[in-house]
């Protein structure tokens, strides 16, 4: 499974990514996680990518546990990640998709029916749906 950290300044979707979004603008100096002593080393916009460790040039940077891109000079930790200091480069990858997936909510062996709806006066069944048509232009 996935493993993610989510504080105040920015979301780390796994904790093998060496970056985070950053869930809203970030001032430089900012404390953006006291454990491990990072700090915003610039600004860095809402919802751009924040380095959560030293990169060094021409390693990968990682989201969602993959490859995005490459860092195209050395980035240090705290600072923002974006087209100034990335590039796109020639990398292997083996693409998979959903192998962390875990079934945790199990159905019942025999599924109850139920029914949304009333019994009228008569014994009929009776429902509250509306059809609504809109039309446009």
């Amino acid at each position: 499974m996935i493993s993610h950290s989510i504080n105040q300044a920015y979301i780390q979707l796994s904790l093998e990514d060496n970056v985070g979004v950053a869930t809203r603008a970030l001032i430089k100096g900012e404390i953006l996680n006291a454990k491990i002593d990072l700090r915003a080393a610039t600004d860095i916009p809402s919802m751009h990518k924040v380095a959560l460790r030293d990169i060094s040039a021409g390693q990968e940077i990682k989201k969602y546990q993959q490859i995005i891109v490459l860092a195209s000079k050395s980035i240090k930790a705290g600072e923002h990640i974006h087209s100034h200091n990335c590039s796109v480069g020639k990398f292997t990858t083996n693409y998979q998709y959903s192998t962390d997936l875990k079934n945790i909510h199990e159905p019942p062996a025999h599924p109850q029916r139920t029914f949304l709806g009333y019994k009228r006066k008569s014994g009929k069944s009776g429902t509250r749906n509306y059809i609504g048509i809109l039309t446009s232009v």
